[in-house]
């Protein structure tokens, strides 16, 4: 593996998503967007080769090696209905004084992690049982499996909120998107994690 050689770096290309260039030995490619350094690696000169048998029908030969292994296998979930709540508007727009960003909000003074996440109409449209109602009080469950007392609220009820307006933000900017207090959320910190964990950000709520 060799260090990157600056003194010798040339060919700098740059678009909107990525910038490559090489130093004489390899080429290179960072992306913007992931804050990610790639390198080109040639593999004509190869120590060993041998051949891979692909498998037919990989589903059926796991449930085999499962049910051969006496571990559980089955299809029944006590999941009995799941949404999504998108993190972004529409033309992957993350609004500056609303949503995640809602303490950038004009008018009062707020804490850094006064946030909401928003519930599409549609949300409500297709499963209009599913939240509890306008401002009553339900526990959800975190991935950590800690319990956030929240409330849905708004004209509409189109915001998704904790009880305590910090605790939302604290967990969601802090714990998990990773930003600085007063840092705004953008798109393109979405797409980075996203690509980075290779999942779709989204925040699954499971409602006790």
């Amino acid at each position: 593996m060799d260090l990157i050689n600056i003194d010798k770096i040339k060919n700098i290309k740059r678009t909107k998503s990525s910038i490559t260039f090489n130093d004489t030995l390899h080429d290179y490619s960072f992306s913007l967007s992931k804050s990610t350094l790639n390198k080109r690696f040639l593999t004509e000169d190869t120590l060993s080769e041998f051949p891979v048998a692909i498998l037919k029908n990989p589903l059926q030969d796991l449930k085999k090696c499962l049910k051969d292994s006496d571990l559980a296998f089955s299809s029944k979930s006590n999941i009995t209905q799941t949404i999504y709540l998108p993190l972004y508007g529409k033309n992957f727009t993350v609004f500056d004084k609303s949503g995640l960003n809602q303490w950038n909000a004009k008018g009062r003074k707020r804490d850094f992690s006064e946030v909401y996440i928003p519930i599409p109409i549609a949300i409500h449209k297709r499963y209009p049982n599913f939240f509890p109602a306008r401002d009553e009080q339900f526990n959800l469950k975190l991935p950590s499996g800690n319990m956030m007392l929240s409330k849905v609220c708004q004209d509409g009820n189109k915001a998704l909120m904790s009880y305590s307006n910090k605790e939302l933000g604290r967990w969601i900017l802090r714990d998990v998107l990773k930003l600085n207090e007063g840092e705004l959320l953008s798109y393109q910190r979405l797409d980075f994690l996203q690509n980075s964990f290779s999942t779709n950000l989204k925040s699954t709520v499971k409602i006790n």
